[in-house]
């Protein structure tokens, strides 16, 4: 005698990298084998308890004993005024999950809060209630720690009574558990009973410890609570309590709450009725998931009683309830875990109303979205094989065979709530002995398509590329939106000159858009008019749109085009600084925009004749679109052509020079261009090649031209118009500059200029003074400097010692309090955030909230990476070594008045560096003193500099807020010296400007 029984396979969706994981554990069978001709039904199957029973004579029939209860309704007196269960979706889950033919599971929801009112009459049977504790005995009976924890315990008092005396706790765990009994509230639950609420105290009307919110949440791990909700948080990062949310996650426990910036926790936004964030939410698509209702939230609260709250606090038991009962009803036949594929059930199965869009980075609460993403997992599901049974899931099936008896079952696949992709699963077959040589493996692999669809209004209109000059071109621009489901095809069929348009098919990710660009380049003048025809597989069902020929039987879509050619004008600039195409059958095309490089200025000669490049452009191999890797010797003798981003402007123009390459022309990725100048990353090994940046757009034109076997001649042009002017005060002559322009075209010339100053924070920037630099009228044209500092060092007695930098290499990260004035105009800009590092370097922001930390600490000024807002007093791997009696001091000082009208005069927060040593290099010793003056000035004097051959690293200078500017000073540069103090002025051009530079 024989039997045969089937063993479990497991599912995992191929086409996206959270789905990588198992997703479930798909238990299905298929059993066509042979046995005895006699058998019992086997009943150690996981089918016995729903499908079939043994044969007896005595049973008349077999049934199965379904749910039936609360199928009235919700009659709880206060479900009228819950509009966050009816919002959140809980009562079509509810609905749903009692037409099951299981009962959920028991699970445990830990409430780490001001405790829970123990005896309150909608929390009844909704208790957790510790199996190993005998009630009162005074004695530890499951040796963990704890005496008589029945139901939870009190962190805060240290005993066991998690009693409630504040509410807050009552009001979340009602939100969780309040029992459908007629009375009061309902909770997540609805009518099932399987919850079970931990009662964990550790918050008081004074708050809570750290200390003991990591016990409870230690605790609720070690205890089996799989779920916790958390409504709490505080400004401090403890490493010790994410380290706890983190255990916790891995251990099962899900954590829908603050600490948000914990990456294992959820963190969960508050809305109101009125389909808003609540104006006390947590926001932020980089730190909050998803959000849920928070606002006048009817609960349970102590007392006996009921409350209407409002906060984060009552959202978060939302996500937490909706977690518990998916995992309660669901978690042990189609969710893997509770932590990984719960957390991702939850934000994949989110509304997403348009209110969220920039909030919250998946969107709304959807708790019967999660029931129907959480069946989908069980995407393959046996039916009953005759003469066998199959449980309740679809999962597990049983059959008897007579012997050389065969037997045919059959198989449901796909699930409403699947999402478009490819999934793979197996089937494992064994007979009852489980013998290896019995097993057999069926693959399963589903791949679910989808639909395009673009609206016919993306081709409505004319393309009217209006007056464009011979060797010029218009473009006109059509944004394809993919509204589907599947990938939209769209083929443009070719058009006549003058008329061009990509020669390849495009695709389009469902509900993502592209660009299309259609151009106009006559080479007569006169009108031109054409069609433009579009093949698209819009409209085609979803194996018919993923043919080859799907653009050729779809929807078909033309729009007219009209184009005019005209003369060109052309206007030439007798100093003029940029890229220019040149073109062998018209005037040269200038790019613009037409970024410029820093570095430029080192070796600028603007009396020069030889100040521009001219050569031909070459393309590099599209693994190094970027530049960023050294180039092939074909690039020799060229401009070469990369793409923005990957390494710092200067690394990109420094791979050129190695390869030999002429000069380089960068494009941006961003759609619009917005940098002004290119900063130099190392003054100390600046490049001696020129380089522009250009659009993103023009940037790919010259890449295809070429790349089509164009040869493009591009000069870089830099024949800048000089001004000499530092600080032209009142009285003070102006700088003037002439500009001369001519049209060389056939066309009409429209013009106009704009001077586009290099500022800070678009106002102005700044310019430095020392011992040394020269500040002697040097025409009328040129305004002096001012007086270069004269040499002083603070006394320690004056100021007060940040012990927190003894013996540390800590990056930015002390405040400083202080109110300066940025360099903008009027002084209208202030920074009260001033931040600290060992590093020698400063960073400032008007305030905590609009600094931002950031990555960037290898010493690059400028970076638009951040942190931003720079000073570099001495910026070098430095650190605070007591054994050299080092230490950072900090303090306030009004200095002696300045020369009137100089910079300097008023109070100065003080930084003072005192013997820092370099990390690797114990010989190299800095002592730097920074004065911030309230009035924007900034003063920096050295007591002692490391020998130049121990300063190539460092940096000292400015950085804007932006990242987008700078002011440095080599540090070898002349007036540094490490045998003597060195002092120097940072000083903001517009605080004895009377107005504006301009340009006639």
């Amino acid at each position: 005698m024989s039997r045969h029984k089937a063993v479990y396979g497991k599912g995992f969706k191929s086409s996206e990298p959270v789905s990588k994981k198992i997703l479930g554990e798909l238990q299905p069978a298929i059993a066509a084998a042979t046995a005895p001709r006699e058998s019992e039904y086997s009943r150690n199957s996981a089918a016995a308890a729903f499908g079939s029973a043994p044969r007896h004579r005595e049973v008349e029939f077999v049934e199965v004993d379904k749910r039936n209860l609360f199928k009235m309704g919700i009659t709880d007196t206060q479900w009228s005024r819950q509009w966050g269960m009816r919002r959140s979706g809980f009562d079509n889950a509810w609905s749903r999950l009692d037409a099951y033919s299981f009962e959920p599971d028991p699970v445990t929801v830990a409430v780490l809060d001001t405790g829970v009112q123990l005896d309150h009459e909608d929390l009844q049977g909704r208790l957790w209630q510790n199996p190993g504790e005998i009630p009162g005995n005074g004695i530890d009976d499951d040796g963990n720690g704890f005496i008589d924890d029945v139901h939870g315990w009190d962190f805060a008092d240290g005993d066991a009574d998690p009693s409630d005396d504040d509410g807050h706790g009552t009001h979340c765990a009602g939100v969780i558990g309040a029992a459908k009994n007629g009375r009061g509230v309902v909770g997540a639950f609805g009518g099932s009973s399987s919850v079970r609420i931990m009662a964990l105290r550790f918050l008081s009307s004074e708050g809570g410890r750290t200390s003991d919110a990591i016990l409870a949440l230690n605790y609720a791990v070690s205890m089996g609570a799989v779920i916790s909700s958390n409504s709490w948080g505080g400004a401090s990062h403890s490493l010790a309590l994410e380290s706890a949310v983190q255990s916790a996650k891995e251990g099962n426990d899900f954590v829908p709450t603050f600490p948000c910036n914990y990456e294992a926790a959820l963190c969960v936004a508050a809305t109101t009725s009125t389909e808003e964030l609540a104006d006390y939410s947590n926001y932020g698509v980089n730190s909050v998931e998803i959000a849920a209702p928070g606002t006048d939230i009817m609960s349970t609260y102590i007392g006996n009683s009921y409350a209407s709250l409002s906060g984060t606090s009552m959202a978060t038991p939302h996500v937490a309830g909706a977690a518990a009962l998916v995992w309660s009803w669901m978690g042990q036949r189609f969710v893997s875990d509770a932590a990984g594929d719960l957390r991702a059930i939850i934000l994949e199965s989110a509304q997403r109303p348009s209110f969220l869009n920039g909030w919250v980075s998946h969107g709304m609460l959807d708790v019967n979205g999660m029931v129907l993403k959480a069946e989908s997992r069980n995407w393959l599901r046996l039916l009953q094989p005759p003469n066998g049974s199959v449980d309740a899931t679809g999962t597990i099936a049983s059959v008897l065979l007579d012997a050389l008896g065969e037997v045919n079952t059959s198989l449901e696949i796909g699930h409403e709530f699947l999402a478009v992709g490819t999934y793979e699963a197996h089937i494992l077959i064994s007979g009852s002995d489980h013998e290896d040589e019995d097993e057999a493996v069926v693959p399963v692999q589903l791949t679910i398509l989808g639909s395009p669809y673009l609206p016919a209004g993306i081709f409505q209109g004319m393309l009217d590329f209006g007056v464009v000059p011979l060797g010029g071109e218009g473009r006109r621009t059509i944004r394809l939106w993919n509204y589907g489901n599947g990938t939209a095809r769209v083929k443009l069929n070719p058009l006549a000159s003058p008329f061009a348009g990509p020669l390849v098919e495009v695709s389009v990710e469902p509900h993502e858009s592209m660009d299309l660009i259609v151009t106009c380049r006559p080479t007569r003048t006169g009108q031109f008019a054409g069609n433009a025809s579009f093949g698209t597989n819009s409209g085609l069902p979803a194996v018919e749109a993923s043919l080859a020929d799907a653009t050729e039987k779809g929807e078909q879509f033309s729009m007219a085009m009209s184009c005019k050619g005209s003369e060109a004008p052309h206007l030439e600039l007798d100093s003029f600084s940029g890229a220019v195409l040149l073109q062998a059958d018209g005037l040269p095309f200038h790019f613009t925009p037409c970024v410029p490089a820093q570095w430029e200025a080192n070796f600028l000669d603007a009396q020069s004749p030889d100040t521009n490049v001219t050569a031909p452009l070459a393309v590099v191999e599209s693994s190094n679109l970027e530049g960023c890797l050294p180039h092939q010797t074909t690039v020799a003798g060229h401009i070469v052509l990369v793409s923005r981003g990957g390494c710092t402007f200067q690394e990109k123009i420094t791979l050129i020079q190695d390869a030999g390459g002429l000069g380089g022309l960068y494009y941006d990725t961003e759609g619009t261009t917005t940098l002004r100048m290119m900063g130099t990353a190392d003054v100390n090994n600046a490049p001696t090649l020129p380089a522009f940046m250009v659009s993103r757009s023009q940037g790919l034109a010259l890449r295809d031209r070429v790349l089509s076997g164009e040869v493009l001649m591009i000069s870089l042009i830099r024949r800048p118009i000089v001004l000499h002017t530092h600080l032209p005060g009142e009285g003070s002559p102006r700088a003037y500059g002439q500009l001369g322009m001519q049209n060389l075209g056939g066309g009409l010339l429209h013009w106009s200029t704009e001077i586009d100053m290099l500022t800070f924070e678009e106002h102005s920037f700044y310019s430095v003074v020392y011992p040394g630099a020269a500040n002697s009228t040097a025409g009328p044209d040129v305004a002096p400097l001012p007086p270069a500092p004269v040499p002083s060092w603070t006394e320690s007695s004056m100021l007060t010692e940040d012990a927190y930098f003894r013996n540390k290499d800590q990056q930015l990260s002390r405040v400083l309090e202080a109110q300066l004035s940025g360099c903008h105009q009027a002084n209208a800009d202030v920074w009260q955030d001033v931040q600290m590092s060992s590093n020698g370097l400063i960073a400032m922001a008007p305030d905590s909230s609009t600094f931002r930390k950031g990555s960037d600490y290898w010493g690059h000024l400028p970076s638009e990476a951040l942190p931003n807002g720079l000073l570099a007093a001495y910026w070098n791997d430095l650190r605070c070594s007591a054994s050299h009696g080092c230490r950072l001091m900090t303090g306030g000082h009004r200095f002696a008045q300045n020369e009137a009208g100089s910079c300097g005069n008023s109070n100065a927060t003080i930084i003072q560096y005192k013997d820092f040593v370099h990390r690797y290099d114990m010989s190299a010793v800095v002592s730097v003193e920074a004065r911030l003056y309230a009035d924007g000035c900034m003063e920096l004097q050295y007591d002692r500099v490391p020998g130049q051959e121990h300063r190539s690293a460092a940096k000292i200078g400015i950085e804007t807020r932006s990242g987008q500017l700078d002011l440095q000073k080599a540090p070898h540069a002349e007036g540094i010296r490490s045998d003597a103090c060195f002092y120097q002025i940072i000083f903001c051009w517009n605080l004895l400007q009377s107005s504006p530079q301009s340009l006639r």
